[in-house]
């Protein structure tokens, strides 16, 4: 990647994603709100005990089925496909699940950047953030799967540095204090990141991965942002308060 952070964020920003991510920042506060106490749990927990009973009688129908000697060829597709079908809605409920869990009692840490990204990162030890290490963890993920275009072999570069300040994000205004950000680059400098990312915003219904990314940066006071590199590829920037020193760097 060429350039720093702190030359990133003042790069010109992509408006259109910018947009994209803001208003997407603002139905997932939407929906989260909508999941939140006892009686949202419940009915969460209803629907997901039913849509579990429905994937164990499609899985024991189906499979009593397809164990039948002459089964024609369509029948065996139709119930294979009945089969993909309730296993995909019952992972999503799942990962809704555990995302309704994580932002419920999220447990905070203060830890070293770097550190956590062992092994993926390159940037100083001691940058430290206080904030549930389980969100920081599956909002990288997110963000490292959505960089990588799919089939490609190659890994996002991610870089860890302090900055002084940080970009107006959704309803924080831009701030001058000490933050930690993070850079992830890797993608190509043509449309088919910007297609895909756009696609995945502007879905219908986001996905448990992105609800729990924006639920992430609402706990903990984080922004998020596309800017180019020196040679225009796309570059997410995730900023986050610094803390003080760390209480773990694992």
């Amino acid at each position: 990647m060429t350039g720093n952070p702190s030359a990133l964020h003042a790069s010109p920003p992509d408006a259109d994603i910018d947009a994209a991510l803001a208003k997407a920042a603002r139905r997932a506060a939407a929906a989260l709100d909508q999941t939140r106490g006892p009686e949202a749990l419940g009915v969460a927990m209803r629907e997901t005990a039913h849509q579990f009973n429905n994937l164990l009688t499609v899985l024991q129908s189906s499979t009593e089925l397809l164990g039948m000697p002459n089964l024609p060829e369509e029948r065996r597709g139709r119930y294979l496909h009945a089969i993909q079908d309730a296993t995909d809605r019952a992972a999503k409920l799942v990962g809704a699940l555990q995302a309704l869990a994580r932002s419920a009692a999220p447990r905070r840490l203060r830890f070293d950047v770097t550190g956590r990204l062992a092994g993926m990162a390159k940037g100083p030890t001691g940058l430290a953030v206080s904030t549930d290490a389980a969100g920081f963890d599956a909002a990288m993920a997110t963000l490292v799967a959505a960089l990588g275009a799919p089939g490609a072999a190659t890994r996002p570069e991610i870089r860890v540095a302090p900055v002084d300040g940080r970009p107006a994000w959704r309803g924080l205004p831009a701030s001058d204090g000490s933050h930690v950000a993070i850079t992830l680059s890797g993608a190509a400098s043509d449309n088919a990141f910007r297609s895909r990312l756009l696609a995945t915003l502007e879905t219908a219904e986001l996905s448990p991965e992105w609800l729990e990314l924006f639920a992430f940066l609402a706990r903990s006071a984080g922004a998020l942002h596309v800017r180019s590199s020196g040679d225009g590829a796309p570059v997410f920037v995730l900023t986050l308060p610094a803390a003080e020193k760390p209480e773990t760097t694992g």
